[in-house]
């Protein structure tokens, strides 16, 4: 079962409501998102403030919160994330779209699995979703007409990542590719990333 996790400041969340933010492109102010969600659960303000903490402290808070799911639905099975996931789709067609929708998810296993310690589990947690704010980022940009869309571990996505680690102090990742050593793929960022800045 999904749970959805994160309510926008100022947007009341009611069973069978269509959630709506309008959001706009970081840089280019052209693209407008539609996010919106049907749920049945109740939503956790821990995530709320934790989506609001790394907004600020990496996209200077630029982002507007979207629904941050717990559990990743059927049929995505063959994803490159294995913790996450954004689910970004685009009306009325990918190539010229007018609106979008977006959903954060994050794998249960991150919620359910045992850990060393609570603070090792919301380390996890929080690199998750950073990870999976990223993808958002660099897809509300290309909305934006920024730079073209692009799938997974690319170029745009690293950017991104080194751009934050510039400021964390971490270290730099590479665009995902044969020959990439895992410490230095973006695709495992930010855990590599901190890891070899000795965070």
């Amino acid at each position: 079962m999904l749970r959805c996790l994160g309510e926008p400041p100022g947007i009341p969340i009611r069973n069978s409501v269509h959630l709506m933010a309008d959001l706009t492109a970081r840089e280019q102010g052209t693209a407008s998102v539609l996010a919106f969600d049907l749920v049945n659960h109740p939503f956790d303000p821990q995530l709320v403030e934790l989506f609001e903490d790394l907004n600020g402290r990496y996209f200077d808070g630029l982002l507007s919160v979207v629904p941050v799911c717990q559990g990743i639905p059927e049929g995505f099975d063959e994803r490159e994330d294995p913790n996450g996931l954004l689910r970004l789709m685009m009306y009325p067609k990918p190539d010229a779209p007018l609106q979008a929708s977006a959903m954060l998810y994050l794998a249960s296993e991150l919620f359910e699995a045992p850990w060393g310690s609570e603070e090792a589990r919301w380390e996890k947690i929080t690199d998750t979703l950073l990870h999976q704010m990223v993808h958002f980022a660099v897809q509300v940009d290309a909305l934006g007409g920024a730079h073209p869309f692009e799938e997974h571990h690319g170029e745009h996505f690293t950017e991104e990542c080194n751009r934050i680690a510039n400021r964390a102090g971490w270290g730099r990742v590479h665009a995902s590719a044969e020959g990439v050593m895992p410490n230095q793929d973006a695709a495992e960022w930010p855990d590599n990333a901190i890891e070899r800045s000795g965070a």
